[in-house]
């Protein structure tokens, strides 16, 4: 029978003195072994207050985080190394009766002089007359970019009385804890089904937090022989509603900002006779991004108010005005690492207002280009110009070449910016499949720790793309499975159980070449299926 009232394991570890041998002799690379128990593992009608495991070499528990009872016991045992045993002390501690208990120790046990670790060892006994002998097994990887997530609590919730708020409010039934590749293992279950949720405990106390990264199979899984496997996609918290405004600001005079989490069809309603007001996005890994307005009117009031279009509705934001701001610098950025294909965008930190297009001149020596200036928004602007490969070319913006909407002018910049040549640069032509008609984002990056993009597409349909003058480099392919169609990557939300976006490798990595064409076909459903 399993109870509706299970309490969770906190473990404290107490280590006993290291016991220090003589030294010499050859260097022990064996992990410690288990030469008894008692009683022993997998005993059944178990009534013992006490279990002793027992050794061929002294041991002691290093990493008692890793120690994992399954199921819960609210009166904690105490587990400590005593030379060539570990004991566990079960003297306060109210057992279940016709239950199976596991101890999972994960790697925490290792020899006292080599440091050799025992893995994944489990010592199992049962308060009934059977051990129950099903299990669910599986791994967890980051959402993301698919790698291992270590440590991450695994817990299965009895499907009897579960809603959004049990991982919240109550401890697993059962759980486990992923081990440096990701896996995990809940064993000595009984039949039955449940709801599997993981997530990075912070705090360590074996309950979800909103602050913590989540994994989580909507529908419940049934423990079974041979065991079910799943695998789990872990993904950063959702800690706020979509759209949500967590902070306004008067950053300078007439520049407000908004800290918007995860934004959805929001926009700034400009009115037809406002032509004083700018804004612009800034996005960020955070899942908040920033709007910045820019407003060209003198503020006299306490506040100022701007109106959003959020989805279908429109709301009033009113941000009050601080005094004594002073305004930043105007900054201008030029783009340097460009091809003949590529174009030269002069940038803003703040919306431009006019720019004598004369004053800005393009050099190939000593010899002028003519050049175009072509306005992108209010903050970009195209510098266009006819560009060969390998030339370097100076671009000089003058002093008052440019004004802001507040009237200032730039300082003068001169820069040198030199185009990639084909024999300095390879050329990938990726044979794209695509089948299913969806959208998919597709990525070339480098970097492994952190991914670093380099070009990106959106594909709906087969064909062929070239990517030329890409800079020698060892690259990956990744797809992205844009369901939402916003360009971008979206993270799982467990309160609206939809699950991250599919991302998925093309499995080998691709070497650019100076002046080397490689084709590589990337069939897209082939790889989410593999």
């Amino acid at each position: 029978m399993i109870s509706k009232k299970l309490y969770p394991l906190l473990l404290l570890i107490t280590s006993c003195a290291q016991i220090v041998t003589p030294g010499g002799g050859p260097k022990d690379d064996e992990a410690p072994k288990v030469k008894s128990s008692i009683p022993a593992n997998k005993t059944t009608s178990f009534s013992e207050n006490k279990i002793t495991i027992n050794f061929d070499e002294f041991v002691e528990i290093k990493k008692p985080e890793q120690i994992v009872i399954s199921p819960y016991i609210k009166e904690k045992p105490n587990i400590e190394s005593d030379g060539k045993s570990i004991v566990i002390d079960l003297k306060k501690s109210i057992l279940e009766k016709d239950k199976t208990y596991t101890i999972n120790f994960g790697n925490s046990i290792s020899d006292n002089h080599e440091g050799k670790t025992l893995e994944n060892y489990s010592y199992c006994f049962s308060t009934g007359s059977f051990i129950d002998s099903l299990a669910i097994e599986g791994s967890i990887v980051n959402a993301l970019n698919l790698k291992p997530e270590k440590e991450i609590t695994v817990g299965l919730y009895n499907v009897e009385n579960y809603d959004d708020s049990t991982v919240m409010k109550n401890y697993p039934s059962y759980l486990s804890q992923t081990n440096e590749d990701g896996k995990f293992m809940i064993s000595n279950l009984p039949s039955s089904k449940f709801y599997l949720f993981a997530f990075k405990d912070e705090n360590k106390n074996l309950k979800y937090e909103k602050i913590e990264d989540v994994a989580f199979i909507v529908n419940p899984i049934e423990s079974s022989y041979p065991q079910t496997k799943t695998k789990l996609f872990l993904s950063q918290a959702t800690l706020h509603n979509k759209n949500k405004i967590l902070d306004t600001l008067n950053r300078e005079p007439g520049v407000y900002t908004l800290a918007v989490y995860q934004p959805v069809q929001m926009e700034l309603v400009k009115k037809k006779i406002d032509k004083n007001t700018y804004n612009r996005w800034q996005h960020n890994e955070n899942q908040i991004d920033t709007l910045f307005i820019y407003t060209k009117s003198k503020i006299d009031s306490l506040n100022s108010s701007f109106k959003l279009k959020i989805v279908e509705n429109e709301e009033t934001i009113e941000i009050r005005n601080r005094k004594k701001l002073k305004n930043n610098l105007l900054e201008l950025k030029i783009n340097r690492d460009l091809s003949i294909k590529d174009t030269v965008k002069l940038s803003s930190n703040y919306p431009i207002d006019s720019i004598q297009a004369k004053t800005i001149i393009v050099k190939q020596d000593t010899l002028l280009i003519e050049s175009k200036i072509v306005q992108l928004d209010n903050f970009n602007w195209a510098i266009n110009f006819k560009k060969e490969e390998s030339k370097i070319y100076e671009l000089q913006i003058k002093d008052s070449t440019i004004q802001d909407i507040w009237g200032r002018y730039n300082k003068g910049l001169k820069t040198s910016i030199q185009m990639k040549s084909a024999k300095e640069t390879g050329t990938l032509s990726l044979n794209i499949i695509n089948n299913t008609k969806e959208n998919y984002l597709i990525q070339l990056i480098n970097g492994d720790e952190k991914e670093i993009i380099i070009k990106e597409i959106t594909n709906t349909k087969s064909e062929t793309v070239l990517f030329d003058y890409l800079n020698p480099n060892e690259i990956r392919v990744k797809v992205i499975k844009d369901s939402n169609k916003n360009g971008k990557w979206d993270r799982a939300n467990y309160s609206e159980k939809t699950q991250a976006e599919e991302v998925a490798y093309l499995d080998q990595k691709i070497t650019i070449r100076a002046f080397w064409d490689i084709e590589q076909t990337l069939d897209i459903q082939k790889i989410f299926n593999k």
